[in-house]
């Protein structure tokens, strides 16, 4: 299991196990409200970069108003 603190360690996170070959994560629990890129932005990131793969998203908040 891995985490990040916000949107940017995330895409840094998945580039580097890429880089090394590691597969993918089976499932990724994306908090909506990180700081710097949201969790909307970093899953369309995502989504880019890696076009095509399984990598189920759930997004996840803590808010209530959402």
């Amino acid at each position: 299991m891995s985490y990040s603190n916000n949107g940017q360690e995330a895409l840094e996170l998945l580039q580097d196990r890429n880089d090394k070959t590691e597969p993918l994560p089976s499932i990724i629990l994306m908090d909506l409200n990180m700081p710097g890129l949201s969790g909307v932005e970093t899953t369309e990131e995502i989504r880019r970069r890696y076009r095509g793969a399984f990598l189920p998203i759930v997004a996840v908040s803590g808010e209530d108003n959402i």
